[in-house]
Order: structure tokens, then sequence, then C-alpha cells
């Protein structure tokens, strides 16, 4: 890999909430305030670098599933697991509308260019166009077969992009009300889109572990990305648009994609799953959370060498030869009022008309509304004024700012007096520890070379025993009271009660967490009960909660009566995640349930695989769609159990096994 000036580091790590954190965004302004929804259905405002809330925003009737600003950060919006929108106007802290209509969890929001209208996706498969000014929806669009989880507007306001598990991006024209185009080259759900700042392309993120790139005046699939370890969560085009930014668990990856997709660099950051990207200057910003802890890291963006040799190698000056426009060729599909330009032998697409302009939504403010009453709990009344103002933006000299440019405060080496402190205490002030930075080589590839994986890349990590004497992740030391390198002979020893005091200071943090995990299992209880098994388990792996499903596979493989193809679709990508783990605990449950699965179903998946006679048979047609499905997961997993046959130990004795197994099914 080509050597990278790329660094990354945890500016903050903080409690966002009293319950379970459920969402969070970044203002793309300013890059300086953050939104956080919880289970409790209350909306944290933050500014990025203070553990400080700086208000609390009405609660919702029940979990908040997503967020977004609008592009003045004077607005945000929140989509909730009843299916209900609601949108505040920070700086006159109002509710300033309530909207109802999908029948489902929302899971992706956004707000029009103009700012009077808001588009959103949900579970129930529909994606809605919201009038702001007149309180309703204004049109559905129909046609998605699974949950929507991303929608987003064009950059001239005239298309809606939505994405959806179903393994399609659809492109819907606002004026027409219809369908304009269908996607359907992803082989797994698509996560998120992102369309480009001026030209017409659009690119389009997968649990498929790749990244298409698009030409949405043709309607053609440009390229797509090297595999990665793990399914894309978020994607963008860089500031310039010459490059792709994806982010997925634990690694953030820069490609170019003209005029193909070559991979330039990789990040290892430790934030999890990445709730919300975007870019600020120089840098790259990201959040997430994990319970109730909410984290923020930093990505230092430089040019690539890598870059620097596709742009100046040979190979790549006479490809570029082709992007000459050619005149006498008028564009054949373009946005009306788009400013098009002639097409070239290479495909380059037209380009969007510049950002238009701002406009606030002022009459959304004016109409009579019985919920513009203030509803907002002012926990920082003075940072509230400084950053919502209706008026100015973020980054004056009457705001606070925050240097992110600066170096992480841990690269300073701890004095004598100061003892540093332990990287897994929980404190009210910013972690600012850098991760590791990704390793890199300091050989630049060569433009047709893709460069090899290492272990890290694929997500393989050592399998942390379950018999090990001290918790996983947790610094005991952390539990005792900062040692002092000579304590004075004067001073006064502690007291039994401060001492306890500081041994159970994480006790209420650790509650919270098993409270939380203790109620879910509840809900799923209470499913279970009922007789609606796979009611239950699609709530459990909604819940997104490993040591949940952990606990359900438990139960599951002492009742092999229970399985059905329908559960091995839901069950087989949460088996591959566990196996995945680093816990042995984990990874012993993902392979003992893997193992039922081959034993009983890898006949049934083989033999249904082949298409269906034309004779209408529907029932055997659900069948080799769900066998399809399950051989689809089993593939992965095969190729995941290939990388770990050298493991040692039982589990080791476990992945031999299993890879014996699910040979089988060739």
């Amino acid at each position: 890999m080509a050597s990278s000036t790329k660094t990354t580091w945890k500016l903050q790590e903080f409690v966002g909430h009293g319950s379970v954190v459920t969402s969070a965004t970044l203002g793309k302004k300013s890059g300086r305030v953050m939104a956080t929804g919880g289970e409790d259905g209350k909306v944290n405002m933050w500014h990025v670098g203070s553990p400080n809330c700086i208000m609390t925003l009405s609660p919702l009737t029940s979990a908040v599933e997503t967020l977004q600003f609008n592009s003045s950060e004077e607005f945000v919006c929140a989509g909730s697991r009843s299916g209900a929108l609601r949108i505040w106007n920070l700086s006159a802290s109002k509710v300033v509308r309530q909207l109802t209509g999908h029948k489902a969890a929302v899971r992706s929001v956004d707000f029009h260019s103009y700012g009077d209208f808001v588009t959103s996706g949900s579970d129930d498969h529909k994606v809605r166009m919201w009038d702001i000014r007149r309180k309703g929806c204004i049109f559905t669009y129909k046609g998605h077969e699974d949950s929507v989880n991303c929608v987003q507007f064009s950059p001239d306001g005239r298309w809606i992009g939505s994405v959806s598990n179903d393994k399609t991006c659809k492109l819907w024209d606002i004026t027409a009300g219809k369908l304009l185009h269908e996607l359907n080259d992803h082989s797994a759900g698509v996560t998120c889109l992102t369309f480009h700042p001026r030209e017409l392309l659009l690119a389009t993120g997968s649990t498929d572990r790749t990244t298409n790139i698009y030409d949405v005046e043709r309607f053609k699939l440009l390229s797509t990305s090297p595999l990665e370890a793990n399914g894309i969560r978020k994607i963008m085009f860089s500031e310039s648009g010459d490059q792709i930014y994806t982010a997925s668990q634990d690694m953030f990856k820069t490609y170019t994609y003209d005029p193909m997709c070559y991979h330039l660099d990789s990040v290892i950051v430790k934030w999890g799953k990445p709730a919300d990207i975007t870019i600020s200057g120089e840098k790259l910003m990201g959040c997430s959370f994990y319970q109730n802890i909410v984290y923020v890291h930093i990505i230092d963006l430089k040019v690539n060498t890598l870059q620097q040799t596709l742009q100046t190698s040979p190979t790549h000056e006479s490809e570029s030869i082709k992007f000459e426009a050619k005149p006498n060729q008028p564009s054949s599909r373009s946005h009306s009022n788009v400013t098009t330009r002639p097409h070239t032998t290479c495909g380059v697409p037209a380009k969007f008309p510049p950002n238009p302009p701002q406009v606030i939504l002022t009459k959304v403010v004016q109409c009579n509304n019985n919920n513009s009453e203030s509803t907002f709990k002012q926990i920082n009344p003075q940072a509230k004024d400084e950053i919502f103002k209706p008026t100015s933006t973020l980054g004056k000299e009457n705001q606070r700012k925050l240097n992110i440019d600066e170096t992480p405060a841990s690269n300073v080496q701890p004095t004598a007096q100061e003892p540093k402190k332990p990287n897994n205490a929980v404190t009210n002030t910013p972690d600012v520890t850098p991760a590791p930075h990704a390793q890199h080589n300091n050989e630049p590839n060569k433009p047709n070379a893709l460069p090899t994986k290492s272990a890290s890349d694929l997500g393989i990590s050592t399998v942390i025993p379950s018999d090990r004497q001290d918790p996983i992740g947790l610094d005991m030391n952390a539990f005792l009271p900062a040692k002092k390198d000579k304590p004075s002979m004067f001073c006064a020893t502690k007291t039994d009660h401060e001492v306890v005091t500081t041994i159970t200071k994480g006790v209420s943090s650790m509650r919270m967490v098993l409270t939380n995990r203790h109620k879910n299992l509840e809900i799923v209880r209470a499913l279970w009960t009922t007789g609606d098994v796979m009611t239950s388990i699609n709530s459990a792996v909604k819940m997104d909660d490993q040591a949940l499903i952990v606990d359900l596979l438990n139960v599951l493989t002492l009742k092999p009566s229970l399985w059905t193809l329908d559960l091995c679709v839901v069950m087989l990508p949460q088996i591959k995640s566990l196996i995945s783990s680093k816990y042995e605990t984990y990874v012993s449950v993902g392979c003992s349930a893997l193992k039922l699965i081959l034993k009983n179903f890898s006949q049934v998946i083989r033999s249904n695989l082949k298409t269906p006679p034309t004779v209408v048979d529907i029932s055997r047609e659900e069948r080799h769609k769900k066998s399809k499905s399950c051989y689809s997961y089993l593939a992965d997993i095969r190729v995941l159990l290939d990388s770990k046959q050298q493991t040692a130990g039982k589990i080791g004795s476990q992945f031999r096994e299993l890879k014996i197994l699910i040979s089988t099914l060739e």
C-alpha cells in the first residue's frame, strides 16, 4: 500500500443519554454541532469537543431511529420507531412540525436543498415526501420490497434516491411523481448512498462489502470497489469530488473511481459502527455510539501518494486522453435547467447545477401551530444562544471553537507530577487518545494492481479465551485510586468512604447497560410466549446486541424443531458476525448454531438451488429464494472459515469441522 500521511484519534467519548443511544448525526455545514437520539425518545444537542449537553429537545413517544440537520443547521428532523417525524427550529426553540404517516420505524430523513420539503424512508418499504408548509405528505413512493435504509435528495432537488434491503437503489422523479430508474447491481442489502456534489454521479454502499459508482445520466454502472472486510455503513464523495470515502466497522478507506475504482488508502479507526461522517477542512469527523456512550473520531485527510502515481503514470495519462469532450454530441438525459456537457468516449456524466440558494424556513415559523411553544430543556442556555442563531453560522469569533488541527493531548508525555490516566477510565473530559495508525508500506501501488489485504483488513482478530481472569475491555486500575509518585508524609489518608466511592465509580453505568439488556430480553421473551417465534427473533436482531443474540441462539440450538429456512435466513448473518468475534464464548455459540444448520438444512438448500420449473409453484419458488439467500450467506462464511483454519485449540477444531460440513454444499 502507498505511504500515507493519514492519522486518526479519538476526539471525545461521553455519556450521551440516560438510556441507550439509538441515533446520531453531525452538522455538515460547520462540523461543530451534533445531535443524538435515545431509546427514551429524547434528542440532545452537543457542541463537538464539549462533554456538556447544550439542550434537550422535547421527547418523542418512541425511540429516535434517525436524525438530520438541514443545510443551514437551524433545523433538525427526527424519525421515530413509531413512524412519526418531528422538526425543531433550534434558534427559535420551537417544534415546527409533527408529521405522521409511516406505519413502521423511520430509518432515514433528508432535507430538500430549498428547505421546504423533507423525504423519509421507513421499514414499511415506503419513501415519503413531506411539505413542511402544508404539514403533510404530498407523495408516497412505493416499489421497494424491504426496509428503506437511506434516502437523499439530488443536489438539484429534482430526484430522490433511496436504497433498501431488497438490494436495489431506486431514483424517483419528484416532478413526475414516479420511479425514474432502478439500479440493482448489489448482491445484498444496500445501506447508504450519496450524490456527487456537481456531476451526475451516484455512489452506493452495501452489506455485500462493495461500493458501486453509477453514471445517473445514462443509468450505467461505472465501477465497483474491491471487496472490503465488512459491510459499508457510510459513504461520501470528497470535497473535490474525485475520491470516494467509505466507512465500515473499524475501517475507513479511500478510493479513486476515475476511470477505474482503485483503492488508495486504509485507516483503522476504533469507532465500531459509524453513525455519521462529515468533512471539515482537511479533517474527516465520524461519530458512533454503543449503549449510552457516544464517540467522536477525527481522521486527518492528506493527498495520497498513490493518487499522484496514478495521475502521473503513463498508463493513466493514456486513459485520461479519452476524457476530452467531443463537440456536436448533445446530452441524452439530464435534469431540467441542469447545465450538461457533451458526452465523451469514456462516458463522463453531465454536471449538476451549482448549489441552490439557501432558503430559511421562515414560512414554517410563521405558520400557526399548536406545537410552536418552546418545549426545550435548555441545559446550557449561553452555549445554545452562541451556536444556534438564525442569521449567523458557526465559526465566528464570539463562538466557542474546537481546534481539531491541534495535536492530541495524549501525544504529550506525562510528567512525574502528573501521572497518565488509564485509557479505559470513564471521565467527563474528552478522551483524545489516538487510535492505532494504519500500517502502510513505503512502496506505492501500481495503477492496475489492487493491494493485498492484511489480516486486520479482513477483520480477523485473536480470539480471547472465555476463561481469562480479568474482564474483557476493562482496566482494573481504573477502579482503584490514582497513585502518586511521591506522596507527602503529611498528606491525609483517604477514608474508607472515599475509597469505596472511587471503586464503585462505574457501577451506575454498568447497571444501566445490564438494565437495558434485561429490558430487551423481556421484550423478546414476551413475544416468544405469544407463540410468534419469528417476530421475537426479528425484534432481537433489530436490537443489534450480540449478547442478546448469543442468549437467543443458546435456546434455539437446544430446540432444533424450531428451525426453518426463514429462521436460517435471519440468523446466518448474525452467526457470521459471532464467528468473527474476538470473544471465545461468542465464537463457540456461533459455531454450534452453524453446525446445526449445516446438518439439518444443507441437503434442502442444495436441492432447491436450481431454478424452479416454469409451472407456477409458489411454495417451491419461495424455497428456491430462501435457499439461494442461505447459500449466499454460507459462501461468505466459508471464506471466513478458510482464513481461520490455522487457529489452535478447541476453536480451531470447530472451524475445521465446519469447513468439512460446509464443503458438502458444493
